[in-house]
């Protein structure tokens, strides 16, 4: 871990040379990732976060989730979560009131140690490292989670930079679900300090449409459109 001050983005939060957050733009990245469907999170009991240590994925999950949510945030970085807990110049995650809040569990396991394990999840927030899904590890893993969504849960996956001429990041983790009978869709959003669009795909479950509002646009919807008086 590595914590470094910019002029440009101010703290920034590198993890194996990585850049992970800055403290200037990381409220474009963690609003995409949590609000990037609205309603998400409405009337919404279960949520877990894989990952994000920093605290800032649970605390737009709290600011958005109802005073009844439970949130469970797996990381295996003690030494980084704890960091973020008792730092207090870590404006952006407010770490000493998001991980007091009694709606937040943390527990410090490696997913792939738990994934075997019987859970259950309204959503899904995957805010691990940029995946390398050609890993069979990793592929496995984003199969599997799906059993930890209830019926019509939700699941969305940070997947990495994207380039309007390059959307593979998107395209593999798709992919892998190709066959099944869950809904899979994606959406970006351009964080500046990453220095590129960031893709974030969509895993839904039967029934998920139907529970947050949203509206499969049909083709006599589109006969209506044309037939509409200029």
């Amino acid at each position: 871990m590595d914590i470094l001050n910019t002029a440009l983005y101010g703290r920034t939060l590198f993890i194996d040379g990585i850049l992970q957050s800055a403290e200037r733009d990381e409220d474009i990245y963690h609003t995409a990732l949590v609000c990037g469907i609205p309603g998400l999170l409405k009337g919404v009991k279960d949520v877990c976060i894989l990952g994000g240590g920093e605290g800032a994925t649970a605390r737009k999950v709290l600011e958005k989730g109802g005073a009844d949510v439970k949130v469970t945030m797996i990381d295996w970085d003690k030494e980084l979560v704890d960091h973020f807990r008792t730092e207090p110049i870590w404006s952006w995650s407010r770490g000493a009131s998001i991980f007091s809040d009694p709606r937040l569990t943390v527990e410090h396991s490696d997913v792939f140690s738990v994934i075997s394990e019987t859970r259950q999840y309204d959503r899904i927030f995957v805010d691990l490292t940029d995946p390398p899904v050609e890993d069979p590890l990793w592929r496995d893993l984003f199969i599997k989670l799906v059993d930890w969504l209830r019926p019509g849960g939700t699941m969305v996956m940070n997947v990495g930079g994207v380039l309007p001429w390059d959307q593979s990041n998107i395209t593999k983790v798709i992919t892998i679900y190709d066959g099944t009978d869950l809904m899979t869709s994606s959406y970006k959003a351009y964080v500046p300090s990453f220095g590129s669009e960031w893709g974030f795909v969509v895993v839904q479950k039967a029934a998920a449409y139907g529970a947050h509002g949203s509206y499969f646009f049909t083709e006599d919807d589109w006969e209506k459109l044309k037939n509409i008086p200029r």
